[in-house]
C-alpha cells in the first residue's frame, strides 16, 4: 500500500513540476528517450518505468532505459522529462532488415538498391547515390562506379554498410566467331552442305534475332532459320537444296541481352559440279589410279621405261 502511495505521490509531483524552463520544442533525441518502452508514444507506462527504477543500478545499453536525460541516475529529472511529453507520438526506432540485390552480389551501373526496415527510418543519408524513403522502404539510385563498391547508409539511430561489385555496362555487339562457312568463301561444296542439311553460325555470346538464306538478289531460298543461345542455324527444307556455282547470302540481325545488335551479311559461293569420275593416283610411281565411282575401279599401267 505504501509503495502504491509513493508512486502516486511521485507522479503527482512530476506533473506539478512542468514549468516554462523546458523548451516548447523538445529535441528529437530527448523526445525519443522519453518513450522509455519504445512503443511509439509517451504515456503513463513510461512514467511508471522511470518511477519504479528510482535508485536502481543502470546496466550498459539497458532496454528499456529509464535514464531519460542520460546523466547516469534515474531520478525526478527523468520523471519530469517523461511527464513533459505525455501524449507525444514518437517514431519507433528503425532497424535494417534486408537489401535487394543482396549484399555482396553484382550490380549494374544504373541498377537501384532497395532497403527494407522494420519501421520507417528518419533522416536517411547515403554515401553514394540518391535515397528516397517510402514508409519502411528506402530506394537508392545510381549511377554507381564500376568496381568494388561500399555503400554506407545512415539514419536516426543506426547505420549499415553494404558491399557490392559494380559491373561495367555491356556496350560490345555480338561477333561471329565461326560456323559452316565464313564471309567471302568460294568453292563451297554444295553437296556437302545439302547432305548435312544445315548451315551453322556461332556468335561470341548468347543472342536473339533472325537469320535467313538468300540469293544475291535478296530472294529467300526457303531454308528455316533459328537463333538459340550463341548459335544460328539454317535448316534445309526438302526441295530447296542449294545449287552449284551460285552466290548465296546469309542475312539477318541479332542482339545480345544488353541490346547491342549486329547485322549479318555473309556471302559464299558454291563450287562447280564435278563432271566425270574423279581420278586418284595412289602411288608415287603413277602406275596405279583409282576411279572414284560408287565401286572403286583400280587401273594399273605397265610401261616399258
Amino acid at each position: 500500500m505504501k509503495k502504491k502511495f509513493c508512486l502516486l505521490l511521485i507522479l503527482s509531483l512530476a506533473l506539478g513540476l512542468l514549468t516554462a524552463s523546458y523548451a516548447q520544442d523538445a529535441a528529437l533525441d530527448t523526445l525519443k528517450a522519453s518513450d522509455v518502452n519504445a512503443d511509439g508514444i509517451v504515456n503513463i507506462l513510461d512514467l511508471t518505468l522511470v518511477a519504479s527504477s528510482f535508485g536502481a543500478p543502470l546496466i550498459e545499453e539497458q532496454h528499456p532505459n529509464p535514464d531519460v536525460n542520460g546523466d547516469g541516475t534515474v531520478n525526478i529529472l527523468d520523471l519530469t522529462l517523461v511527464a513533459r511529453y505525455l501524449g507525444e507520438v514518437v517514431s519507433p526506432p528503425a532497424a535494417f532488415v534486408s537489401a535487394t540485390p543482396t549484399i555482396d552480389s553484382q550490380l549494374a551501373v544504373n541498377d537501384t538498391i532497395t532497403l527494407t526496415f522494420d519501421n520507417s527510418p528518419d533522416n536517411v543519408t547515403v554515401s553514394t547515390g540518391v535515397a528516397t524513403t517510402a514508409g519502411k522502404t528506402v530506394i537508392i539510385t545510381g549511377p554507381f562506379t564500376p568496381g568494388d563498391f561500399n555503400l554506407t547508409i545512415t539514419w536516426t539511430g543506426g547505420s549499415q554498410t553494404l558491399t557490392y561489385t559494380v559491373t561495367a555496362p555491356d556496350i560490345e555487339a555480338p561477333k561471329i566467331t565461326g560456323g559452316t562457312v565464313i564471309d567471302g568463301d568460294t568453292d563451297v561444296d554444295a553437296e556437302v552442305i545439302n547432305t548435312a542439311a544445315r548451315i551453322e553460325i556461332e556468335f561470341s555470346e548468347d543472342v536473339s534475332g533472325n537469320i535467313a538464306l538468300q540469293t544475291e538478289a535478296g530472294d529467300d531460298v526457303g531454308w528455316l532459320g533459328t537463333i538459340a543461345g550463341n548459335k544460328g542455324t539454317l535448316e534445309l527444307v526438302k526441295g530447296k537444296e542449294i545449287g552449284y556455282e551460285i552466290a548465296y547470302v546469309i542475312a539477318g540481325k541479332v542482339s545480345d541481352a544488353a541490346g547491342n545488335s549486329t547485322d549479318i551479311s555473309m556471302t559464299f559461293t558454291t563450287a562447280s559440279k564435278t563432271s566425270g569420275i574423279p581420278i586418284e593416283v595412289n602411288d608415287a610411281t603413277f602406275d596405279t589410279i583409282v576411279l572414284g565411282s560408287t565401286i572403286p575401279i583400280v587401273v594399273e599401267f605397265k610401261t616399258d621405261w
